[in-house]
Parts: C-alpha cells; structure tokens; sequence
C-alpha cells in the first residue's frame, strides 16, 4: 500500500483504524497490547483530537517500501491468488455494531474465497527486536497478540473470515518469510467492538483525554499549539517535576563537561588513556554531518532555494511569587 495522502490521513482521524486496536484494548494489568513505545490510548486520542501524529522514522518507511513486495510474495505462496488492485476497496468501515467507530486499510484483498471465507493480506516487515514473537510453524496462528488483535479488527470492518499474515522477518542470521493464517474469532471481535466503541464515546467524542497514559514525547510536539491559549489545570506537580528534572540534568552535562576537561587536560596530546585497573579512555575520530557553506551558498544565490526558517516551541516553567 503506498503512503497514504492528506486525504486519507483525514479520513483516519475519524475512525479508530487497525494499528490504534492495540493501543486502546488492554490486557489484565492494565497495559496496552501494542509493544510500541508510548502507543497507548493517550496517543490514539490525540491522534483523532488534536491531530497529532507520529514522526515518520526509518523503520516506518522500510515497511512502507517492502509493504507492495511482502504482498506480492503472499500472493504468490497462495498459488498467485489475483487480489484487487482497486485502492478504494482496500478501505472497508464497520458500520453495523461500531456505528463507524472502526476502519482499516487492507494491504491485500483476494479476488476470490479461500475455504469459503473471504480473506485478505496483512504485510508485515519485522525488525529484531520483535523478531522473537513470532511463531516459526508455517501458516499457522502463531502471530503476536498486537498482530492477532489487528486482524480481528480488519475482519471486523471487512466482513473477512481469514487473514493470511506475510511476515518477513530480521533474524541475525537471514531475512526470513514466513506466511501465517489467522481465522476468525467472533467473541473476541464482540469485545473487541464494545472495548472501541466505549474508548471512542468516552474519550474522543466528549475530548477527554485518558490521563491515566503518557503519550511519546515525539508525537506530543507535533501537536498545534494555539497562540494566546491557555488551560487551567489543578496542580503543578507535573510542572515542578519537569523543572527539577530538566535543572538535574543541566547539572549533569556540566559536570560531565567539567570531568572531561579534567581528564583530556591530564592525558595532554594523547589519544588513549590507559589505567592502572586495566581500563582504557579514547578519544575516537568518527564522520559527523557535512559541513555546508551557508555564506558559499548565499553568495552563488541558491541559498533561499533549499533554506527554511526553522522555529520550535521550547517548555518554560514560571514559579508562582510568594506572597
């Protein structure tokens, strides 16, 4: 599936999509299903309120770019089953029970049933750190609950009876493929829809943010923050810990420089300091950023081609005066 257009990412924010399922739904102590840091229903209700999303990183686009060959490949393994080709019917909403609560972007729709049930393709590209989750018995179930739960929400909205799961998957030792089958399960679809549809009417509709979770700080700055706009909250806790925390660390980074100055004054013209304890300190040459030449750049007239202004928000805390 290609990188979805402003369009799309406007339709997502009005539904809860397959990927936000593990964030809301939570397992017995309380903790969201998705193993994604800070994808919890703090994110998710952000996303659809205040429109924040999460940067795009490395790992986001690789699976963008493998995701049209690990469809392919599926396909392929499933006797070159023909899928649609259509984009606008890869979008499938559930309407009957979650009343469009929910929705999902298929990555692959077959043409035709397989076993009597209609069934679709779910790409995966897995890294290392996950790589362990995964079962290694082919076309069986054994995907990660995060997966499985992902599946049973596209099944939901898309009216599917099986999901066939296309996982190439990062091992130290290959890039391995492996193809999973995922069938249906109506009574955790059921909880499934009352666990969305209660997180969508109690959180998103009336804009009251589930405090109880912390959002990753990364999709926290995207949000838009309104000039002049201010909210009154109850306590300064969070503020007081913020500013003690932010003062320790400004104390840390000059003592570090203080101690490094220390020791590189000691070593003199030396690049590898050895100690009586066996332990070694080096100071190591690596390949940083290039160096651009603004002035070069300004001067040749090309400088305002590639240069934008740069501004960001920076937090501040103001103690209250004492009386």
């Amino acid at each position: 599936m290609p990188a979805l257009t402003k369009e799309q990412l406007a339709e997502r924010r009005r539904h809860l999509g397959s990927s936000d399922a593990p964030a809301v739904i939570l397992d017995a102590a309380h903790r969201p299903f998705s193993p994604f840091e800070g994808h919890n229903p703090m994110s998710v209700y952000l996303s659809k309120v205040l429109d924040a999303q999460q940067p795009v990183t490395e790992a986001m686009e690789r699976g963008t770019w493998m995701e049209p060959y690990i469809v392919e490949w599926a396909a392929h393994a499933l006797g070159d089953a023909p899928i649609v080709e259509d984009p606008d019917k890869l979008y499938v909403v559930e309407q009957d029970r979650s009343g469009g609560v929910m929705a999902a972007n298929l990555d692959g729709l077959l043409l035709k049933p397989v076993d009597g049930e209609r069934a679709a393709i779910e790409a995966k590209f897995v890294g290392m750190r996950l790589a362990d989750r995964w079962g290694a018995e082919e076309m069986s179930d054994l995907v990660p609950d995060y997966v499985n739960l992902q599946c049973q929400h596209q099944m939901a909205c898309g009216g599917l009876g099986v999901i066939f799961v296309a996982a190439f998957i990062v091992t130290p030792w290959a890039l391995e493929r492996r193809l999973f089958r995922v069938p249906r399960s109506q009574p955790l679809i059921d909880v499934m829809i009352r666990t969305e549809v209660d997180f969508w009417s109690r959180h998103v509709v009336p804009k009251v943010p589930p405090t109880e979770f912390v959002a990753n700080v990364d999709l926290l700055r995207t949000i838009r923050r309104l000039a002049g706009k201010s909210v009154d909250l109850s306590s300064n806790e969070k503020a007081v810990a913020w500013a003690m925390l932010n003062q320790a660390r400004r104390d840390a980074e000059k003592q570090e420089i203080e101690a490094l100055a220390a020791l590189l004054g000691q070593m003199g013209d030396a690049e590898i300091a050895r100690f009586a304890d066996g332990s070694v300190f080096t100071i190591v040459e690596q390949k940083g950023p290039d160096i651009i030449d603004r002035e070069a750049m300004r001067k040749a007239g090309v400088y305002g081609q590639f240069a934008r202004e740069n501004r960001y928000r920076v937090p501040r805390y103001k103690p209250a005066k004492k009386p």
